[in-house]
């Protein structure tokens, strides 16, 4: 029997599968449990026959109770989140919190505040759409069809939804909690305080003209508010509603415009993180140039430079003796010159910080901060407002 011949095929390439379409480009945060807004309340009627007959092991279902708004944050149990996080949030913020304090994970707004038009059949959600197309449940086949929006269920079970998606840094840095919210309130004061800090996505002139120009890793702070609102039928009611705030001063909020690090506003952080290098702005025939000259003549280092002969004019008549502060000896001088910094300073801008950080002495930091002064004045006052705000709290240090 002959044996046959095998063929290998060197020139096509083997294709490695490495995503799915449509399901690989799927992303979505860590969820690490819901905070919610209210509490449920039995109806008095429905709840004794409901839950004898369809939850006797819990107290109430969504046939047989109803919600009911609460000026603080509500947690759920601790089965509801991952091992340990439910004790930490009861430390941190106790049983009622009214404030929480937090940062967005991400830049991309519709992760973190994802909002839509949606219906609901019992706890199922049926239709959801942005105004103009909606995504439907095919109840006879159990697909998913597109139609116009809004539609005839727009204010008759249809309203606006909007989840929340907030790490609590105090907690835990990595995952969101999820706090949902029906209120139109809540969703424009959430989108305005977005634009707020960092300008809107659709004008780029504004984010330039924001307080801070980003919404990610910015420390900040969720409070309920009772506040009056009237209701589309113009009936005044107080509901607790949504007030951000940013969690900083005007120092932080200079330093997160430049775009540094988070970590100088985060608590226990006592290191200044590293300002961007200066520039090099210094002219091309100095920078360049083998023999570096300015403006024709050449440029000398002042310790190669040679030193000049004292000129001592003639006077007549006997000289008199120098002035000398009282009990200087007379082996020194009265006013010796500043002594200079333990360590040279730094060539780049971006080690100013540490430079001054690691000054031992009050004598030795003031003589770093003249070192530096130089590149300190060459950047924005905010800049400069800040490397200041190094220096006092470093000379504090060392005076306390």
């Amino acid at each position: 029997m002959a044996r046959t011949k095998r063929v290998f095929n060197f020139t096509t390439p083997r294709v490695h599968t490495t995503s799915i379409m449509n399901l690989s480009q799927t992303v979505q945060l860590t969820r690490l449990g819901k905070i919610r807004l209210g509490i449920k309340k039995p109806i008095a009627s429905k709840n004794a026959e409901c839950r004898k007959k369809n939850h006797p092991d819990e107290e109430l279902c969504m046939y047989c109770s109803y919600p009911v708004q609460t000026d603080y944050f509500v947690f759920d149990g601790p089965e509801d989140y991952p091992p340990g996080i439910h004790e930490a949030m009861i430390k941190e913020y106790g049983e009622k919190p009214t404030s929480l304090q937090f940062f967005f994970p991400t830049e991309n707004r519709s992760l973190v505040f994802p909002q839509a038009l949606k219906f609901y059949r019992g706890p199922r959600l049926f239709c959801r759409g942005d105004g103009q197309v909606a995504s439907r449940i095919d109840e006879q086949n159990g697909g998913m069809f597109s139609m116009k929006c809004p539609c005839e269920f727009l204010g008759n079970g249809c309203a606006p939804r909007a989840s929340l998606m907030i790490a609590l840094y105090k907690i835990k840095v990595q995952g969101c909690f999820q706090i949902d919210t029906g209120s139109v309130h809540n969703i424009i004061r959430t989108n305005s305080f977005m634009n707020e800090i960092s300008g809107d996505p659709g004008f780029p002139e504004t984010v330039q003209q924001s307080l801070l120009r980003r919404i990610s890793y910015v420390p900040l702070r969720i409070s309920l508010v009772r506040q009056q609102i009237n209701t589309p039928e113009g009936k005044a009611v107080i509901k607790p509603l949504w007030v951000f705030t940013f969690d900083g001063d005007a120092r932080q909020a200079a330093m997160l415009r430049q775009r540094d690090a988070i970590s100088a506003l985060l608590p226990g952080q006592p290191e200044i993180p590293a300002l961007p290098p200066v520039p090099d702005d210094r002219h091309d025939e100095i920078r360049d140039a083998e023999n570096p000259t300015l403006n024709g003549r050449p440029l000398t280092p002042p310790d190669q430079a040679a030193a000049e002969p004292e000129v001592v004019g003639a006077t007549e008549g006997p000289q008199e003796a120098t002035q000398r502060e009282p009990g200087a000896d007379e082996g020194e001088d009265a006013f010796p010159p500043d002594a200079p910094p333990s360590e040279p300073p730094p060539r780049e801008y971006a080690g100013v910080p540490g430079y001054l950080m690691k000054a031992g002495t009050k004598t030795d930091l003031e003589a770093r901060w003249t070192a530096v002064r130089e590149l300190v004045i060459r950047k924005p006052e905010a800049i400069q407002v800040a490397i200041r705000k190094v220096y006092e709290d470093r000379m504090k240090g060392l005076a306390a």
